[in-house]
């Protein structure tokens, strides 16, 4: 390639910005320097000249806030030319990876475009060197081919031709190789990306990006935009995209005012890296359990991470059996239903308030509290409704009780006692009397949260949930009168939480709701309705952007059965759905295994890099172990892969593993939400591998008696579509027959 007619010019041109921006490197370090000196200098003048005898307070005050001021500004510039120094340094290794000359319809004029991870300008010049991934101009380059082609701008459509389309590989201000392409991103390129090695914490691919990705990133319109991805078509690298792209096109949007949940902290750390790498500060990233802070209720919430161990542990007995029904029941589209008819009937009948008359007199007009509540209980939530007419009516009382105590004071002046005598017994007896008063106001402007959470499982919207999902009336008592039970003997699961929480929100309101403008929510397919009714009630103003795959579901009961039940929640606004059915996480042939798990569509297709084919081997405990531990990981290892997961389907399961394979191989046991992926081998229950990836995965005990059910064939899936390089996985007796149905071509099969 570096035969190319063009090399020599292209090194040169490559040279210049790389002096370029170098020089500026300098000049930024310079203006560090003299930021630093300028702090230094003002902190000196400040206490040598501001006033610290402190004899006119006021004047030693203004003296030292403008030495403040002027700090504070010198502080900013340091900061703002620190990030610039970082981008530059950034870019002085390589300043762009692709070049696009277009010709503009308008003058005919052609500009050679020059894409990088940020921009630069030349400040002498003030032209533009280096156009930023994200600037509209720049997303002509990953949606067309050579030829006609137009980009967006804030004022109006430009359109023109693709004369030529470049890709570059630079690398210490060194160019390597290039090409001209007649797609966006040639194969070489792609394919080397993919051939990397995974590391613990996920990477930028702004190199990479494929035309169905960028429309996702730069996708604009809706407040709701939905995208159902392939396992491995990157969807969560792209939402981290997306949210760089938001924060670039709009000044008033801040990090502050992002949120992503995940569905774990380890997936959170695993992330970390992106925003970071593409010159942003990192968004709030959380789950709704701690967002909502679900462990911080009155009665201790099952963590989620024990809540899926219990659910998939069936081989151990898992669940009771009237916990199992009642988790279905209230992931169920039905039961929101339900639960929203039940909360929108809550406060009925605090509309008619009675009056209330202290010493014969009407102290309260029942008609102006009414009045009161009509105004406000279709615009405030019924608790901040009830509090504005509990102010009132107290207030009322108070100014009535000011008359009766003038009146109280006449009626014992004639009784020979003093002032303050009479102030004291005076003071007395109004406490008593406004005492009962009081306790009925409030008593009437009150609505319990534990007291609604427990009538909702008594209402008719409880049983109609139940009874359309197919439920017969005895096992919905059974599911209701152990719900209430669990909460009496202060423990909540995690199911109930939810429910809980969605109360406290319709009663309560969500606080601080404005701050948040765009939410991101990966692994969309494992929350059910009623927690996107959740999302909708906490951030009722905000964006969405919503990322899953339903055939990745971990969680057999708790997911959304299709995206419509999500739309639902979501009916009253505007809403999208864009598809991502290319993979490039996975070798084909791990693709084409993982796919007949799956019995994969037609739609969906892998990218075309070539590996090994999965082993299915079947060896005995102590036989797989030793295999694992003796042979697998030094093997991936002396591969050059610095990523491998052992996969359990349960923690319990990786704790048992644990103690044989510790022995003989360093690995890192992960089994709760509190640890964090780190490089090298870990240990790693199915339920908290998902949106991960690793250069190699040994699925250990893929057995019929574990693996049987419609929902394993999906969790198989999952596990499967972990792996870039390499898939080995072992059973015992009898392997599951979801893997040993597939043709015997997918895989290599060992006993």
């Amino acid at each position: 390639m570096n035969q190319h007619p063009d090399f020599y010019d292209e090194a040169k041109k490559l040279a210049d910005v790389c002096g370029r921006i170098s020089s500026e490197i300098q000049k930024k370090e310079a203006d560090m320097h003299a930021y630093r000196n300028e702090v230094v200098s003002i902190r000196k003048a400040m206490w040598e000249n501001t006033t610290h005898t402190f004899n006119n307070e006021v004047e030693a005050i203004i003296e030292a806030n403008q030495y403040i001021h002027a700090m504070k500004q010198q502080e900013e510039h340091y900061r703002f030319t620190e990030n610039l120094l970082h981008k530059y340094r950034k870019l002085l290794d390589s300043p762009y990876f692709a070049r696009v000359d277009f010709r503009y319809d308008e003058d005919g004029e052609t500009e050679k475009i020059h894409i990088g991870l940020y921009s630069f300008i030349d400040h002498g010049s003030m032209s533009v060197l280096v156009h930023d991934w994200r600037a509209p101009i720049a997303g002509i380059f990953y949606e067309y081919e050579p030829g006609k082609a137009g980009f967006d701008t804030k004022e109006a459509r430009v359109t023109g031709e693709i004369l030529l389309k470049r890709q570059y590989k630079i690398k210490d201000s060194r160019l390597q190789y290039f090409f001209d392409s007649a797609i966006k991103i040639d194969d070489e390129i792609l394919q080397e990306m993919l051939s990397r090695n995974a590391g613990d914490k996920m990477k930028q691919i702004v190199t990479t990006i494929q035309k169905e990705q960028n429309r996702v990133i730069r996708h604009e319109g809706s407040r709701v935009l939905m995208v159902q991805g392939a396992a491995g078509s990157g969807k969560t690298s792209i939402a981290l995209h997306r949210i760089a792209y938001m924060l670039y096109r709009d000044s008033r949007l801040e990090s502050k005012n992002i949120v992503i949940f995940s569905p774990n902290p380890i997936f959170n750390d695993y992330i970390s890296n992106v925003l970071p790498e593409l010159g942003e500060e990192n968004v709030i990233q959380t789950t709704l359990e701690e967002y909502a802070g679900l462990h911080g209720a009155s009665a201790p919430v099952e963590k989620l991470s024990f809540h899926l161990e219990c659910l998939l542990d069936r081989c151990e007995g898992g669940i009771p059996p009237v916990r199992e029904k009642g988790y279905r029941l209230k992931a169920s589209a039905s039961f929101l239903l339900g639960l929203k008819r039940y909360a929108d009937s809550l406060g009925s009948g605090m509309e008619s308030f009675e009056d209330i008359r202290y010493h014969g007199r009407l102290a309260v007009s029942g008609q102006e509290m009414a009045a009161l509540y009509n105004r406000y209980r279709r615009e405030l939530p019924i608790h901040k409704c009830l509090k504005i007419i509990r102010e009132r009516a107290l207030y009322l009382l108070a100014k009535a009780q000011e008359e009766r105590k003038a009146v109280f004071r006449q009626q014992l002046a004639g009784a020979g006692k003093s002032s303050r005598e009479i102030a004291a017994i005076v003071r007395l007896e109004l406490q008593k009397e406004m005492k009962l008063y009081k306790e009925e106001i409030i008593k009437r402007t009150f609505l319990s949260l534990e007291n609604a959470y427990r009538g909702f499982y008594n209402s008719a919207g409880f049983y109609d949930a139940g009874l359309a999902e197919g439920f017969p009336e005895d096992e919905l008592r059974e599911i209701g009168k152990n719900t209430l039970l669990q909460h009496r003997n202060g423990l909540m699961h995690y199911e109930d939480a939810i429910v809980l929480l969605y109360l406290r929100l319709r009663i309560e309101g969500a606080a601080d709701s404005s701050r948040i403008k765009h939410v991101v929510i990966d692994e969309a397919q494992d929350y059910s309705p009623l927690q996107y009714a959740v999302f909708n009630l906490l951030f009722p103003d905000a964006g969405f952007t919503i990322l899953g795959d339903m055939n990745q579901t971990v969680n057999p009961y708790g997911h959304i059965g299709n995206y419509r039940e999500a739309f639902a929640v979501f009916a009253e606004q505007e809403t999208a759905v864009l598809q991502l059915n290319k993979s490039y996480r996975s070798t084909i042939q791990i693709y084409s295994f993982a796919g007949a798990i799956l019995g994969a569509a037609d739609d969906q297709a892998g990218f075309e890099r070539k590996g090994q084919r999965p082993h299915v081997v079947k060896l005995n405990s102590e036989e797989a172990v030793k295999c694992i531990a003796d042979t697998d990981i030094p093997r991936m290892q002396a591969d050059g892969m610095k990523s491998i997961a052992v996969i359990c389907k349960t923690a319990a399961e990786c704790k048992s593993l644990h103690a044989l394979l510790a022995h003989h191989v360093s690995l890192h046991l992960i089994t709760g939400e509190e640890d964090v992926l780190k490089a090298g081998v870990s240990l790693i229950p199915s339920y908290l591998c998902k949106g991960l990836e690793f250069d190699g995965v040994i699925l250990y005990g893929a057995e019929a008696a574990v693996y049987n059910t419609e929902y394993d064939r999906k969790l198989l899936y999952t596990i499967c579509t972990r792996a870039l390089h390499q898939l080995k996985i072992y059973y015992r007796e009898s392997l599951t027959p979801i893997i040993g149905h597939m043709p015997r071509s997918l895989f290599e099969h060992v006993i």
